[in-house]
């Protein structure tokens, strides 16, 4: 695992994210905890605290495999965020609810593309993001689902921003783009348009 931390290390201090100056929370999930641990001067397996400590150290073949599936993955999404704000430097702090993630900067700026806002990477107001969630689900059953055009939507976005072909965003991101989805399904899906709080909206940013 040293030969790995070596260039887990060198691809973080190349990565994009690091570049417009975000910490590791940027990749707020347990993604983080993967990569900090990784990073760490002997590399230990995040345990997400299931073994009441976060860190130890590897043990089979399947956590180095794990950890380095979600290493490959977050530097995909980091290439990917590369292309797509490759025209300057991301604004920050960003004056929202939630701090900034991965997935609320992604989120966000295609929901602005969608509603034909400014192409700025600034928060939503509640207005906007109301009326994004009303495009968003595909049926009105509970739970929802995310409407197939609002996917295919968000692909042709990163395609056009990133000017990588489809197959190739399917490619790299696919798993994301999947995540992305179902975790606005299970987290909104059950939620009626005006309860929704901006406060405890963490998938999108929104103006205080």
């Amino acid at each position: 695992m040293r030969e790995g931390s070596s260039n887990c290390q060198r691809s973080v201090k190349e990565s994009w994210f690091v570049r417009q100056d975000f910490g590791l929370n940027f990749w707020n999930d347990e993604r983080e905890g993967i990569l900090e641990g990784l990073l760490k001067k002997r590399p230990l397996f995040f345990t997400g605290f299931s073994e009441g400590e976060p860190y130890r150290e590897f043990k089979t073949l399947e956590e180095i495999t794990h950890c380095q599936s979600a290493l490959d993955e977050i530097m995909a999404v980091d290439h990917a965020l590369s292309l797509l704000f490759a025209q300057g430097a991301i604004a920050h702090p960003v004056i929202a609810y939630q701090p900034v993630t991965y997935k609320n900067l992604l989120l966000t700026c295609w929901a602005r593309d969608h509603l034909g806002l400014p192409e700025e990477t600034e928060p939503l107001a509640v207005d906007k993001l109301k009326a994004l969630f009303r495009d968003l689900w595909g049926r009105k059953a509970r739970p929802r689902r995310v409407d197939k055009k609002m996917k295919q939507a968000f692909l042709d976005w990163l395609q056009m921003g990133s000017g990588q072909t489809i197959d190739e965003i399917l490619d790299r991101v696919n798993k994301t783009i999947a995540r992305l989805f179902d975790e606005l399904e299970k987290e909104y899906g059950s939620v009626v348009l005006k309860d929704l709080d901006p406060r405890y909206i963490k998938h999108l940013l929104i103006t205080p």
